[in-house]
């Protein structure tokens, strides 16, 4: 009993120190439109971001800040024909921007902050926390499709050989025909919530 108590009291104290754990999950599609002289080309995949805020009772401990985000999802392509595939990936385009907060996780959040959508910090008065899960929902509440500037577009890529993984080369969003030749540039790009399935299947294209 002695045994039983201790732990007892050690998962209470525990509970009141972590708290609570707010979950937010949402779904969004990312379309990418290239212009090409044979035509527009599209891609699209729908990514899923779990967004776990962790906050205690106790404002001095640091779980009062912690924000936790998990993504399920995979490169999307877009096939350009003889030209090649282009893949937008869910990584950062630019190494020196914080991993954290340009990778495809934030994509949404980064859309709707330059729209001025959502705010960029804590109101006077407003706990951090109060003020994470209020940004939370405001991004999952968003609807309809939202243009992506060239600044908030993670990393692009192509291969030289699609069955040599090593030959695989940045791509400059701005810059298409570098990569696949004239007349090729970046069309529109969009974000929106989409409560569908997650996107599979690109081992079907990447056979390796």
């Amino acid at each position: 009993m002695k045994r039983a108590a201790i732990i007892a009291l050690t998962l209470a104290v525990a509970a009141f120190l972590f708290g609570c754990t707010h979950k937010i999950s949402n779904r969004y599609r990312l379309t990418v439109d290239v212009e090409t002289p044979e035509g527009v080309k599209s891609g699209s995949g729908v990514i899923d971001v779990d967004r776990r805020i962790l906050y205690s009772w106790v404002p001095s401990t640091p779980e009062m800040r912690r924000e936790e985000q998990f993504v399920t999802g995979e490169a999307i392509s877009v096939d350009l024909g003889k030209r090649g595939i282009l893949f937008v990936l869910l990584t950062c385009r630019d190494a020196k921007n914080n991993p954290e907060d340009c990778n495809a996780l934030k994509l949404p959040e980064r859309v709707l902050r330059r729209r001025g959508e959502v705010s960029i910090r804590p109101v006077k008065g407003q706990s951090n926390t109060d003020w994470l899960i209020e940004k939370a929902r405001s991004v999952a509440a968003a609807s309809g499709p939202r243009p992506v500037v060239i600044d908030d577009l993670p990393m692009m890529v192509r291969f030289r050989d699609i069955n040599v993984p090593k030959s695989v080369e940045a791509v400059d969003p701005a810059n298409l025909s570098a990569s696949f030749g004239d007349g090729v540039k970046l069309g529109l790009v969009t974000v929106e919530l989409a409560d569908v399935p997650v996107t599979t299947g690109i081992e079907k294209t990447l056979g390796w």
